[in-house]
């Protein structure tokens, strides 16, 4: 956050802070008690958690249909938002510190960003080269969601609910740009499943007049398209 700190914003950051704690409190799907788990095991959700559950089913319903089935919270039947709660968490977050009077702000959460004013420069890990970048993302503006996806950092985590397994073809990394990270997010995990097989990815329209680097995507086999247009299904606005 590039901002002068004033008492507002120091009660932001706490917030903030507080925010992310309860998120995990509420969707960690390791702890017993979260709201996760107890829709896995048929256990009554508090009611106080019931409004934030359905909005995050809601949006889990959504990127279901705008990745064709490939995003999947109910994958072999164990319920699990994590894939899209990060990217929602982050943006409710930089959301708080916006509001409270911080012109800049720039928000990570393992590899989900949200952006406001600027300039900012993003750079996008190489996932066959660490310590380089794969490209650079600028923004001269917010608001902007980053969101990578991809085997680089956490091996093939990411599993086909179509087939069961990771993917054979997929890529080693793809990066999408959109209004909000958690958007991007889903387009991401999408995309990485399509592999080469789709040069195009379901999730936000990237925007060529505000960044360069729109959409990063690094094959396995090292070759690199940068700059694609990541089109198809926008994803729904706040």
């Amino acid at each position: 956050m590039r901002a002068k700190e004033t008492p507002g914003l120091r009660r932001a950051l706490d917030a903030t802070e507080s925010l992310l704690h309860h998120v995990d409190e509420v969707f960690s799907p390791f702890r017993p008690d979260s709201a996760v788990n107890r829709v896995r095991h048929g256990r009554p959700v508090p009611e106080e958690w019931q409004p934030e559950l359905s909005e995050v089913l809601a949006l889990c319903t959504d990127a279901h249909r705008c990745t064709g089935g490939r995003f999947a919270a109910w994958h072999s039947g164990v319920f699990d938002p994590s894939g899209l709660v990060k990217g929602w968490a982050v943006e409710r977050a930089a959301l708080l510190l916006r509001e409270a009077g911080a012109e800049h702000v720039c928000l990570n959460g393992g590899g989900d960003v949200q952006l406001y004013g600027g300039p900012w420069r993003v750079g996008i890990t190489h996932p066959l080269r660490p310590g380089s970048c794969a490209a650079v993302v600028e923004s001269p503006g917010g608001p902007l969601g980053i969101a990578t996806s991809g085997p680089g950092e956490r091996g093939c985590h990411i599993v086909d609910p179509h087939t069961g397994a990771p993917p054979t073809d997929g890529l080693a990394s793809l990066t999408v740009t959109g209004p909000s990270p958690h958007g991007g997010r889903r387009a991401c995990d999408g995309g990485v499943l399509q592999g080469r097989r789709s040069p195009r990815v379901a999730g936000h329209a990237a925007r060529r007049r505000r960044v360069r680097g729109d959409a990063g995507r690094t094959d396995l086999d090292d070759r690199q398209r940068l700059n694609e247009e990541a089109a198809g299904c926008r994803a729904s606005e706040p």
